[in-house]
């Protein structure tokens, strides 16, 4: 039997009808799936470092009635509280330090995080307080 006989549905054989209705599966480049289990362990710890953050109080410490020190965790700022101005010396040490005024806090401050937990040792040298 000659094919230009036959209706044009049965023209087809069967590899061609598959090709024609089901597409071709697509599939993941190998890039795509690379490191797939590190990422996910990753994001996995950076969320209990949330939770633990969200679950930390506001620490508050006084020293010498010269200043205040605020670690405020709402905001995720470490932050010196002086009841005015302080003078130029200590504004240097607190700059060099990593601290910066914050006119909407009224505060030196500077991101919350390990670094920032050691830096006021620097500046409370420099106010010649004991720490």
């Amino acid at each position: 039997m000659k094919t230009e006989h036959l209706p044009l549905a049965q023209n087809f054989t069967s590899r061609n009808r598959l090709a024609k209705w089901h597409a071709p599966r697509e599939r993941f480049a190998a890039y795509e799936l690379t490191n797939n289990n590190a990422n996910i362990s990753r994001m996995k710890k950076r969320i209990e470092q949330f939770e633990a953050a969200s679950a930390a109080e506001t620490k508050r410490q006084v020293f010498k009635g010269v200043c205040e020190l605020l670690e405020n965790v709402e905001e995720n700022r470490l932050q010196f509280l002086f009841e005015r101005k302080p003078p130029a010396a200590i504004r240097t040490a607190l700059k060099v330090a990593g601290f910066r005024w914050a006119p909407s806090q009224g505060a030196w401050q500077r991101q919350l995080n390990n670094a920032a937990r050691y830096s006021p040792q620097q500046v409370l040298i420099a106010l010649d307080v004991a720490i």
